[in-house]
């Protein structure tokens, strides 16, 4: 384990309420939001018990934990030894598991990480966006617990003395360290026969290296069936889901469990177009893997047919039934990139939307969308390059028949999006996001400004991990009496939502208190604004 550039030295240790490398004895309760178990200790002085935060560890453990850093509310620790191990706890596949950072969950089996994660996204909503009493699906599992990574990343830093290089992950004790990799477990099996070559070359070069900028750097391996594997991130590459086909460069965002990806499109468009369960038939409980034995090379069984099932789904063949609820016409989908739910939504225009219009501020990014829909033959469809200040400019969709998907990246959206979100008042809003706390509280926002939260659906997209996909669906509580939106019938908005808007009017905060009571005054005062709240 090399360390990544300079080094770089902790903050002074808190001495309270223990010492530096002060063991103490807990038993694990629950697991938190970045997978690390939580336990109590009672403490001398009678006051509440300190919460201490340990990774690698399942609830109902007894561990041994080594003090290494004191918060302000919990300290946090390293397990010394498993006392009482639980009869859940596996063996992991990896034998980097605890020292790499990419994995937090291999000692449990999968339903249990299932269940994790969607205690997470409640948890998150209730935390964040103040929501006690809100139904969170269960979380849909992949097909695939491992390898089912079709990109990677390494990292490579030569040793200081120049005698070595890592190539490998970020480590799990500190960001600043790099974990020599020679294998892993979530990349395909493509990805894994193509990375000694790779880390050889990059051996050879980083040591013959004059320059001090070659001693480090980052390195790509995108997994395509038709392409093999690129390192160049500049080259192009295409990727098929059903009946699309989608061409971007290697180095672009795109999603990395394929195997699970077509069930995830189907429910999001069926959420877009108001069919509440469509989509979740694709994914059967039989369907989930299984993790078999406790041995390191017992790594999964993938259910027959599972796949399969999962691609029908893009394609139609797996859906849900009707809500009863009318479908809307017409689809935005903001944060587009290459246009993978936009075409997708497209490529059945009778059946799924009259007009699709797809929103991105990289250009790019639009350029690869605008190919795909040629190269799709979709002509349902067109993609806009808007900056965020006027992301909605140019389209002349009804609001109230129209369904907004919204991607963003893990830090969430930004007020001024958010405020133009509400200004255009769609529908529907479909929420599809991989950071659930920064969701729940864009989310907040949302209901603030007057829309109901009508279901939420994780998805594992990363087995083995903390992360996950949420995809959480918004409408107004009745649609049917809902006017269609004019600058003078929007609803009346209050806290962040209500400052982000008069923001981007321009308002003071005097005018945005006179704007929201002069818009409680207007809904009050007629009967399709009583209706509305």
């Amino acid at each position: 384990m090399l360390p990544r550039g300079p080094a770089r030295f902790p903050p002074a240790f808190r001495p309270h309420p223990f010492d530096y490398h002060a063991e103490v004895l807990l038993t694990i309760d629950s697991i938190s939001h970045r997978g690390d178990g939580v336990g109590r200790v009672k403490m001398a002085d009678n006051q509440q018990p300190w919460v201490v935060m340990v990774p690698y560890v399942l609830p109902g453990e007894v561990v041994r934990v080594r003090i290494v850093r004191n918060e302000r509310r919990h300290s946090q620790g390293e397990v010394v030894r498993i006392e009482k191990p639980s009869p859940l706890r596996l063996q992991p596949a990896c034998p980097l598991f605890g020292l790499c950072g990419g994995c937090q969950y291999q000692m449990a089996p999968y339903d249990q990480q299932l269940e994790w994660k969607t205690e997470h996204v409640r948890a998150a909503l209730q935390r964040i966006g103040g929501l006690q009493a809100v139904a969170v699906s269960s979380t849909l599992g992949s097909p695939r617990q491992y390898h089912y990574r079709s990109k990677l990343t390494p990292h490579y830093q030569a040793a200081q003395d120049g005698t070595d290089v890592a190539i490998g992950f970020a480590a799990a004790s500190a960001a600043s360290l790099l974990v020599d990799a020679p294998y892993c477990h979530l990349a395909s099996e493509a990805i894994n026969d193509a990375l000694p070559a790779m880390r050889e070359a990059v051996r050879q070069r980083v040591l013959n290296a004059a320059d001090a900028d070659d001693r480090s750097g980052q390195l790509l391996l995108r997994h395509t069936s038709p392409d093999g594997v690129m390192t160049d991130p500049e080259a192009r590459v295409t990727e098929r889901l059903g009946a699309l086909q989608l061409t971007f460069a290697a180095g672009d965002f795109f999603q990395n469990n394929l195997h699970i990806l077509p069930s995830l499109v189907a429910y999001v468009i069926g959420q877009a177009r108001g069919d509440s369960a469509a989509g979740t038939a694709a994914v059967p409980t039989a369907a989930v893997a299984t993790a078999v034995g406790t041995a390191a090379g017992a790594e999964e069984r993938l259910v027959e047919g599972a796949e399969d099932r999962l691609a029908e789904s893009l394609n139609g063949e797996v859906s849900g039934e009707a809500s009863g609820e009318a479908s809307v016409d017409y689809l935005i989908d903001a944060y587009c990139g290459s246009g993978l739910f936009a075409l997708s939504a497209a490529v059945e225009a009778p059946r799924q939307f009259a007009s699709v219009v797809g929103v991105e501020v990289c250009e790019s990014a639009v350029a690869s969308a605008r190919r795909n829909a040629e190269v799709n033959g979709v002509s349902n469809v067109r993609f806009l390059a808007a900056s965020a200040e006027c992301i909605f400019d140019g389209i002349e969709f009804d609001g109230s028949r129209t369904a907004v998907l919204v991607d963003p990246p893990r830090r969430g959206c930004d007020d001024a999006f958010l405020a133009q979100l509400i200004r255009f008042a769609p529908r529907r809003i479909v929420y599809v996001s991989c950071a659930p706390d920064t969701q729940a509280r864009d989310l907040k926002m949302l209901l603030e400004a007057g829309y109901a939260l009508q279901c939420v659906q994780p998805f594992d997209l990363f087995p083995q991990s903390r992360h996950l996909e949420a995809v959480a669906t918004l409408v107004w509580p009745d649609p049917a009496a809902r006017p269609i939106p004019t600058a003078r019938a929007r609803p009346a908005v209050r806290g962040r939502a209500g400052k982000a808007l008069g923001k981007a009017r321009g308002e003071t905060a005097r005018g945005r208190s006179q704007r929201a009571r002069g818009g409680r005054a207007r809904v009050q005062g007629s009967k399709q604004g009583r209706n509305r709240r």
